[in-house]
């Protein structure tokens, strides 16, 4: 049922850009490239804040996966250990400026090639900038303009807001999994902790 209504989406568009191409008549092209504007804006306004996948009208940010049901998957996930020992998903908002995709390449990428003393001065860093940032609803124009300032980090949702309990610890675990088989299997990266 999805698809037959992208494709209805679809096919409007493609009809309204029709409409403006074969218009002979010079005010009523206008119009029509009004029209074609304002639906184009519509349909991606409400598939980016409906969070849909309505090709051409995607949502943000926009993945993909080659479409092969047995090749593995991965993403790195971060977790912080709060004072009574639960681990939660730590907020992707806490290292801002550097969003958690640009963090996660890093993780996935330099985290093992460093030695074991840095890596815990690496995910002592992070853990320090994840408490400082506990409890801070937005950062930066999200603050004033919630969904509407669209930062790269939009499709992550905010996770441990106003957390109460100070974090104690933090670990990086890779997560993977096969489209056909699609429970997750972790690996620990790295993990630090103050006890």
């Amino acid at each position: 049922m999805k698809d037959i209504a992208r494709l209805i989406t679809f096919l409007i568009v493609i009809a309204l850009a029709l409409r403006v191409q074969f218009c002979a008549d010079e005010s009523a092209r206008k119009r029509r490239i009004k029209q074609f504007l304002i639906v184009v804006f519509s349909l991606t306004l409400v598939a980016g804040l409906a969070r849909l996948d309505d090709w051409p009208f995607p949502a943000y940010p926009m993945q993909f996966y080659a479409g092969d049901a047995d090749r593995e998957i991965s993403e790195i996930i971060v977790r912080v250990i709060d004072a009574n020992g639960r681990e939660t998903v730590a907020d992707p908002f806490s290292w801002s400026p550097l969003f958690m995709t640009n963090l996660a390449v890093w993780l996935e990428r330099q985290l093992p090639r460093l030695s074991p003393d840095e890596q815990q001065l690496a995910l002592a860093y992070l853990l320090r900038r994840a408490d400082d940032a506990r409890g801070r609803r937005a950062i930066g124009a999200a603050k004033w303009l919630g969904p509407f300032a669209a930062p790269p980090d939009w499709g992550l949702y905010r996770r441990s807001l106003n957390a109460p309990v100070p974090y104690r610890g933090i670990r990086v675990y890779r997560a993977t999994w096969r489209p056909s088989h699609p429970i997750k299997r972790l690996e620990l990266l790295g993990a630090y902790d103050e006890r």
